[in-house]
């Protein structure tokens, strides 16, 4: 009985760590809405997961968002003060004008998300496209483990 006692307590402990903490947050402008960013920078540099969310929002009605979350392929700190992280996926969704109209792009994107106002994607082109372009607010939030 102790022993499966133990084993139980081992087995919840094992899964309360491995969940995923919000440290950071902000807009597509780099401003804070959450979190600090010394604690993500602290948490890259010390080489905890990192887990990106970010968050589309359609300026004309708010109430229609898109929420995407990935572990990125890489996290790059840029003047001890900003962090950088490179998603590239092979799917890419968007939010169609038509009210409640979700649907699938099809095609390679990679998207550079920061702690600053770089919120990039580019197709498999090469194209850039800035947040403002896609006339959506972006929010992104940051998670460790």
């Amino acid at each position: 009985m102790r022993i499966l006692l133990t084993s139980f307590l081992l087995g919840c402990s094992l899964l309360l760590s491995a969940q995923w903490t919000l440290v950071y947050e902000n807009d597509g402008d780099g401003n804070r809405l959450a979190g600090d960013k010394i604690a993500l920078l602290e948490a890259v540099r010390s080489g905890q997961s990192v887990r990106i969310g970010w968050i589309f929002i359609n300026e004309k009605e708010p109430e229609r968002t898109m929420e995407h979350f990935a572990l990125p392929e890489s996290v790059t700190i840029l003047n001890r003060e900003d962090a950088f992280a490179q998603l590239h996926l092979t799917r890419s969704s968007v939010i169609r004008n038509k009210k409640d109209e979700i649907g699938m792009s099809w095609g390679n994107k990679s998207y550079l998300f920061s702690t600053t106002d770089q919120q990039l994607s580019s197709d498999l082109e090469g194209e850039l496209e800035r947040g403002d372009k896609l006339r959506l607010d972006v929010r992104v939030k940051w998670f460790v483990q």
